[in-house]
């Protein structure tokens, strides 16, 4: 008479179950598995591919920047880059360099925007990091692209936020924290892209137009970059617009300067 546990289960199909296993593992544990494949083998088969397939096998698989609604967003991988020190420094040197890094610049800080897109989903997180504290110092030369969002406040908000009002004091802590930026993208080796968006709207541009200056001068001493763009969102007007382009103009116009493509 076959006994029925209580839970349902039969004993003998159960038994057979755990024989039908045992045979199934030993018959993986005779297939010869290639030498190249086995722990601790020194042979990587993926690092004897040119550098330039890994290379374009990396831009697939690591995590990269991409235009969202709500601007640069992350989009997150699986960490190929721990396989093993080559490989290592290899992904290190196209994640950072391939990547824009999109920078917050105000009135006593300078902000690394990381946003990164969520799984499954259209929604995207947002962290600020101290910039440039929170990026490895091994990892800081190899950067070459740069989104930097230069904020300029009002009375008010100063007077809320910083117990100032005055505009010229402003000004200048704002102008303290882009020379802090320059003085770190000076001594980068190469600097591909710098995007610049000034926040001043047209009321600035009209009455605070040194003031603005004052702020972006430091940008002056980049002599490296090999391309720079300068936008101002906050101007509505055709007026303000063209005043902008000209100072652009005018503020990169030196022939050993790199071209501002203003918008």
């Amino acid at each position: 008479m076959t006994s029925i546990s209580v839970y349902g289960y039969n004993p003998e199909m159960l038994a057979a179950q755990d024989s039908l296993a045992y045979r199934k593992a030993e018959e993986l544990r005779k297939v010869e598995v290639p030498q190249q494949l086995k722990i601790g083998s020194k042979r990587c088969l993926f690092l004897e591919l040119p550098p330039e397939i890994r290379e374009h096998i990396y831009s697939y698989m690591l995590p990269s920047t991409s235009d969202t609604p709500r601007g640069l967003a992350w989009d997150r991988a699986a960490p190929i880059w721990a396989t093993n020190h080559q490989i290592y420094n290899e992904c290190i040197g196209t994640m950072y360099g391939n990547s824009t890094f999109l920078l917050d610049v105000g009135y006593n800080y300078i902000d690394f925007i990381y946003q990164y897109r969520l799984p499954s989903s259209n929604l995207v997180a947002k962290r600020l990091l101290s910039f440039p504290e929170r990026i490895a110092a091994r990892n800081r030369p190899l950067m070459r692209k740069f989104e930097v969002w230069v904020k300029e406040l009002d009375g008010y908000t100063g007077m809320i936020k910083y117990n100032f009002s005055n505009p010229e004091v402003l000004a200048m802590g704002v102008r303290e924290q882009t020379q802090k930026l320059c003085g770190f993208l000076q001594v980068l080796p190469e600097v591909r892209e710098l995007k610049i968006i000034y926040t001043g709207n047209d009321n600035f541009m009209d009455h605070m137009g040194k003031l603005m200056m004052l702020v972006l001068e430091p940008f002056r001493q980049l002599e490296h970059v090999c391309n720079v763009v300068f936008e101002t969102p906050g101007l509505k007007t055709n007026k303000s617009q063209g005043s902008f382009r000209e100072w652009a103009r005018i503020f990169m116009s030196k022939e050993d300067e790199p071209i501002i493509a203003a918008s």
